[in-house]
């Protein structure tokens, strides 16, 4: 069985969100949600980033 990490409208990322901006298509359950992690972990370092540059 295959599954998707999908990128949704607010750049969060989730096995099941189909309101993609970017996906990738993995065989395995657990390196999906791994990536999903990975990935969101990112996008809240980046804004926190952000907020200490302009706040």
């Amino acid at each position: 069985m295959r599954f998707e990490v999908f990128a949704n409208i607010n750049n969060t990322y989730t096995l099941k969100d189909h309101l993609f901006l970017r996906s990738a298509t993995y065989l395995d359950y657990n390196q999906a949600q791994q990536l999903a992690d990975e990935l969101n972990q990112q996008h809240q370092e980046e804004i926190a980033a952000l907020e200490r540059q302009f706040l």
